[in-house]
């Protein structure tokens, strides 16, 4: 018999990013896949928004999101030099917000983008 432990915290609280490391600069390779992966507490759960260089971004075929209680991530399926900028995520909720921004440089010919459904 196995018996396991979990922790739940039902208090209400706003956003907070729980790591200064997730959220750091960096340098992709136009072509290749990458992600922003922020840790947050918060409850209720908050929503985010991506915005690059001010601009909101809206996810679609090449770019997702991917938000659970504990962690939002950025997936860029194919990066394309026109990717490169600031990066910044602001998790919402009724007690109030958090925000954190890295700069995403992206080095590399530009190159052609197949993505598979």
């Amino acid at each position: 018999m196995y018996v396991t432990f979990v922790q739940f915290n039902f208090s209400s609280g706003a956003p907070k990013i729980t790591s200064d490391l997730s959220i750091r600069d960096m340098t992709v390779i136009a072509g290749e896949e990458f992600t922003i992966t922020v840790p947050f507490i918060g409850n209720p759960k908050p929503k985010p928004t991506w915005t690059i260089n001010g601009e909101e971004v809206i996810p679609g075929d090449r770019i997702k999101f991917e938000t659970t209680t504990t962690s939002t991530v950025f997936i860029n399926k194919c990066a394309k030099r026109s990717d490169l900028g600031i990066y910044t995520i602001q998790l919402v909720n009724a007690e109030g917000s958090d925000t954190a921004s890295c700069k995403v440089l992206v080095v590399g010919k530009n190159c052609y983008c197949i993505l598979i459904h």
